[in-house]
Parts: structure tokens; C-alpha cells; sequence
């Protein structure tokens, strides 16, 4: 079994890799997010005002 993981996952590739993918995924989504809550609160301000 160990034998068929190792011949799917290339050797550079490594779980610390893995986890800092995750890591870039996760703040890419954060950062998305906050861009959207930013984009929703500007167009509410700009529909009070106008």
C-alpha cells in the first residue's frame, strides 16, 4: 500500500508542503472574503448617501 502513496506523491512534494498550500488557500479565502464584506458595506454606505 505504502508503495502505491509513494508512486502518487512525487518525493519533493511533502506534508509540510501540503500544510503550507493549505495555509495559502485558507488566508487567499480570508483576504476574498474580506474584499467582499468591504465591496457590500461600501455599496449599503453609497446607497444611504445617494
Amino acid at each position: 500500500m505504502e508503495h502505491i502513496l509513494e508512486s502518487l506523491i512525487p518525493n519533493p512534494f511533502t506534508i509540510a508542503d501540503l500544510k503550507l498550500g493549505v495555509v495559502v488557500i485558507k488566508d487567499a479565502f480570508n483576504i476574498f472574503g474580506a474584499g467582499i464584506m468591504i465591496f457590500i458595506r461600501c455599496k449599503i454606505i453609497c446607497n444611504i448617501l445617494l
